[in-house]
């Protein structure tokens, strides 16, 4: 009895303790054990007969754990939303600020250095400009069809969040 209180006994020994403390045999001194074996006994023999046990176990679990946490999701979604439009907000008056600041009295931005033109280039600085242009025209067009399938499948996913939530 003391190594299958230590956990230390084999499958054999643990079925020879649950005959002996099932049987009528067992010594008075060890009485106060058997009705833990018998416990055991009747609890194996228990089996759930309904079918559908798992499937009302989860419709218990909705009701009293998910459903409850649902406001919890809802307030943090508001919240993250009002900060990302406070921020949105700073944002646009601090551009709108800088902007007006760098504007002269004529309505056009503050010439800080003199402008270039085309006609001032050497063949080969021609040449890099052209290139130059090209080239982010071409990254331009890709990072602007990347973003509209990267909002199609946020959108996407966002209308699957929430058909689950709901």
């Amino acid at each position: 009895l003391e190594k299958y209180w230590e956990g230390e006994t084999s499958l054999q020994e643990e079925n020879l303790l649950h005959e002996y403390f099932n049987s009528d045999d067992v010594v008075e001194e060890l009485k106060d054990v058997q009705p833990m074996f018998q416990y055991f006994k009747v609890e194996q023999a228990t089996r759930i007969e309904n079918p559908k046990f798992d499937e009302q176990l989860l419709a218990q679990l909705e009701e009293t754990v998910i459903k409850p946490m649902r406001p919890i999701y809802n307030r943090r979604n508001r919240t993250i939303r009002l900060i990302a439009s406070a921020a949105a907000i700073v944002l646009i008056a601090f551009s709108g600020l800088f902007i007006y600041q760098e504007m002269d009295k004529g309505g056009q931005i503050a010439e800080t250095e003199q402008t270039l033109q085309l006609e001032d280039l050497t063949v080969e600085e021609r040449q890099a400009y052209e290139q130059t242009k090209e080239a982010l025209a071409y990254m331009s067009a890709k990072l602007n069809r990347g973003t509209s399938i990267a909002v199609s499948s946020l959108t996407k996913v966002q209308k699957t969040t929430n058909k689950v939530l709901k």
